[in-house]
Parts: structure tokens; sequence; C-alpha cells
């Protein structure tokens, strides 16, 4: 007997005050392979759905379109898979990485041209055994016409180097992995790669650069890092934040006043049966633009929850969460947050 997932992946705001959620729905079969699909909800202002459709694919990164549609990739049959919706849930346009190594898209970026950026890992064992890593990166225009294809290959520590987010400022393209932040020309030819004592977890461009998120261990513990960048990597300002619970970033997005949202998971030190190890709870953090903290809020049931995408509210923010049930069983629920002056406060949880 099958059995279904769903697990969150992105959570993107609509011009009419609506967001579309996407979704992976694992099927779990007894004796094959698991198999992904694509679930996209498109809700209005309400909260009310207006469509939902899906397609055969893991999705991983999702963007909103300058055109008012949505850019959903990851893989397909262990390639790289990039779709295109129209917002009415019809699917525009379709690409598929041909290339003999598996390959994967975990991150997106729209370009000045109205295209869109992505990279992600390739599987590439030969490579690997080097201690190396080959970052897959491709440039779309808004037809999906394919601008550019190509990969590079650049050391790694001792543990997997992981495409976390992309960012394009002008002539140049920032691809920030757990270790490292590479630097390319508009080609994909490597400028730079810098490996920093940080583990990033994500990455955003605001209008004169662009912000990172991530940890750094210091005094023996990883601390909450937050960094801006100019366009051309200079360090703006980096912050630090010692006085928060351990804590794992996994998104970033900019507020309706210029503040600087985050989301993810904050990890405690204490059991909850029937979990043994951890229990965590959905976190959402406010910082200003100059990366002060102006509010946190922590929520969730029992057991494990992992925030996985926000949007910006008439009223504050709405957050897509995963939750791990008793019986591990991977769900889905949305827990608006109002905020209010510098604090963040729960107005509603819905399952």
């Amino acid at each position: 007997m099958s059995s279904v997932d769903l697990i969150p992946v992105a959570l993107l705001s609509a011009e009419d005050g609506g967001y579309l959620q996407v979704v992976n729905a694992v099927t779990y079969l007894p004796e094959d392979d698991p198999t992904s699909a694509t679930i996209l909800t498109r809700a209005g202002a309400d909260g009310s759905t207006c469509w939902t459709t899906s397609m055969d694919g893991r999705p991983r990164a999702a963007v909103s379109a300058p055109d008012g549609g949505w850019v959903v990739a990851g893989s397909n049959q262990r390639k790289a898979w990039v779709t295109k919706f129209v917002d009415d849930g019809t699917l525009q346009w379709e690409r598929v990485n041909t290339w003999e190594d598996d390959s994967e898209i975990l991150a997106i970026a729209c370009t000045a041209d109205g295209g869109f950026v992505f990279s992600g890992n390739l599987d590439n064992q030969s490579i690997e055994e080097n201690q190396k890593s080959e970052i897959y990166l491709s440039h779309l225009d808004a037809d999906g016409v394919p601008v550019l294809e190509t990969s590079c290959v650049v050391s790694r520590g001792d543990i997997w180097d992981c495409v976390t987010g992309i960012a394009d400022a002008d002539d140049t393209l920032f691809i920030i992995t757990t270790s490292s932040r590479i630097t390319t020309d508009p080609n994909g030819t490597v400028l730079s790669v810098e490996r920093w004592p940080h583990d990033f977890s994500a990455a955003f461009p605001v209008q004169d650069g662009f912000v990172v998120a991530g940890s750094v261990l210091h005094n023996h513990r990883w601390v909450q890092t937050l960094i801006k960048m100019d366009p051309d990597g200079s360090i703006i300002w980096e912050r630090q934040y010692e006085e928060l619970e351990p804590a794992t970033i996994d998104g970033l997005v900019e507020g309706s006043h210029g503040e600087i949202v985050a989301f993810g998971t904050c990890s405690y030190n204490r059991t909850c049966p029937p979990f043994t190890e951890s229990v965590t709870d959905s976190l959402v953090m406010v910082f200003g633009p100059d990366g002060e903290l102006r509010g946190q809020k922590t929520s969730g049931y029992p057991g494990i929850d992992m925030g996985r995408g926000i949007v910006t509210t008439d009223d504050g923010y709405l957050l897509l969460a995963e939750y791990v049930t008793p019986l591990e069983k991977i769900d889905e629920y949305n827990l608006r947050f109002l905020a209010s002056g510098t604090a963040l406060f729960p107005v509603s949880g819905r399952r």
C-alpha cells in the first residue's frame, strides 16, 4: 500500500494580495523508489483557493515572474527541470536538462532581461572523489529559450557543498553554497571562489546589493549571521546574533516597508515523545535595513515544525511551515503573524 507526504517548498506573493503555495507530494511505493509530484495552489487575498494544478517533478525552488506568472524548478527523472505557469495554472513552458550526469536546480533568481538564472548541483562521482563539487548554472529568457547552460567545478571541504542561493548583480552572478561564494560572469566563467567560515543557508537580492544568511562558529556554538554585500561582493555590514536560540534560516524576503524578513527553524535541546532527539519550531525573524533585529516569533505543534516560506500581507506575514506528526507524516499548514511595532503575534493557524 502506498502513502503520500506533502512537503512544503515555497510560498510566493501575488499582485492581488494572494499567494501561491508550492508543495512536493512524495508517494512511497511498497517495492519501488519514491516518486514526486508538484502541486501548486493559488489562493486569493482572503485565503480562498482560486485554482490548483499538479504535474510530475520534484520542486526545490520557485519565484514570481515579472509578468505575474510563476516559475518552479527542481528535478524530473533526476535531471534539472524548469517550468513556467501562467497565473491561471496553465503550463506555459517546460525545460529538462539532457546531460548525462544527474542534476537538480536548487535556487532561482530573476534577471534584468526578464529571464531567469538557475543554479544547483551535478552528481559527478569522479569530481566528488577529488573533494570537488560541480555546480550547475543556466539562464533562460522569459520564453524559456536557453541563453546559457554550463557548469563549474569548485574545491570543497570535508562536507558536501550544496547550492543555497543565487543573485544577479548586473554583469556578475553570485552563487551561494553552504560554505562558499562563487562569482561568475554572465557566460558562467568563474571569476572567484571565496570560502568562508560560515554555513550559508539563504541569499536574496535587494536594491543596492544582496543579503545572505547563515551561521558562524563562535565560542563553540553556531551563531546566526546576516551579511549585506554590494553588487561587487564587498561586505557592507555583518551582524551576529549571539542571544538567539540555535536556528537555521531557510529563506529571506523583503518586507513591504524595507525590512528583511527571515523564516526557518528554531531547535531546542529537549525531548518530546515520540521524538527522542530534538524539538523544533517554525521561526520568523524581522530585521531592519541595517540588520538590527526588530522581532522574532516561534510557533509550532508538539514535535517538529520547520518554516518553509513566507509572504508579506497587509496585516503582517503568512508563514508556510512543515510539520512532522507523531506518526512521522509530513503535512503543511499556514500560520498568519501580525506585526505590531517590534513584536510579532500569532493570529491564527490553519491546518
